[in-house]
């Protein structure tokens, strides 16, 4: 709405508008182009959360694995809230503090269906945008492999791994193998912490395998080990 009252015959970038007075959507925003923006703000939360907790953090490592597992299940996920569209408002007190506004919204992959006790709750659903899925697919497959839960076959090609990456027919993990073993301090941490520890409770929630919890406990054990060897 800015940039519309901006590039007009009497705005401020009025200079603008003259050049390009014939076809105005190469230098503003589409209605499309606003439906994009709002829904990518809303599915890119997860990975936006998890920044802020790596950055915000003082002791990362006890809720690493569980805040890193929680950021992967929310983009695989084929439903996100979204807040309401506030593009055409310059006047509430929402619109002044972005901080207000209301996450009343639902977007759902066309292939999801949604039950009534799930969408009962917001005001309005929306379908999801093929370049949102697309780009939530691709964000989970990269942090996957990036934080060190999956990876590619070591044969597997370049271009093969682009074509699974943005393939949406193809399964979500297409081509993605969970490793053998976690990060050492990932899986120390999950260990250690008071309320996730327990290895039935980890592997079924989906913290790690069985063999990764296994792992992680003898490099725990061997850790512990050290450091009395150290002071004895």
């Amino acid at each position: 709405m800015t940039f519309g009252c901006l590039i007009t015959p009497s705005g401020i970038d009025k200079d603008i508008y003259k050049e390009n007075r014939d076809n105005l959507d190469t230098v503003l925003s589409t209605d499309r182009d606003w439906k994009i923006y709002q829904q990518f703000e809303a599915a890119m939360q997860p990975l936006r959360q998890f920044i802020f907790f790596a950055q915000n953090t003082k002791v990362v490592v006890h809720m690493e694995l569980y805040e890193s597992r929680m950021c992967l299940e929310l983009l695989a996920a084929s439903f996100f809230p979204m807040f309401e569209n506030l593009s055409q408002d310059t006047t509430s007190a929402r619109a002044k503090n972005l901080t207000l506004r209301k996450l009343d919204q639902l977007v759902v992959h066309k292939d999801y269906i949604a039950k009534d006790s799930m969408t009962e709750d917001y005001k309005k659903v929306h379908e999801m945008l093929p370049e949102i899925a697309r780009t939530r697919r691709i964000a989970y497959r990269e942090f996957s492999v990036r934080l060190g839960f999956s990876d590619y076959d070591l044969e597997t090609k370049k271009e093969d791994k682009e074509a699974m990456t943005i393939d949406e027919d193809m399964d979500l993990d297409a081509g993605l193998t969970p490793v053998s073993s976690l990060n050492v301090m990932k899986m120390m941490g999950g260990i250690v912490h008071p309320l996730i520890h327990n290895k039935k409770r980890m592997v079924a929630a989906g913290l790690c395998t069985d063999g990764q919890y296994e792992r992680g406990k003898t490099d725990l054990i061997q850790r512990i080990t050290r450091a009395y060897q150290k002071v004895s």
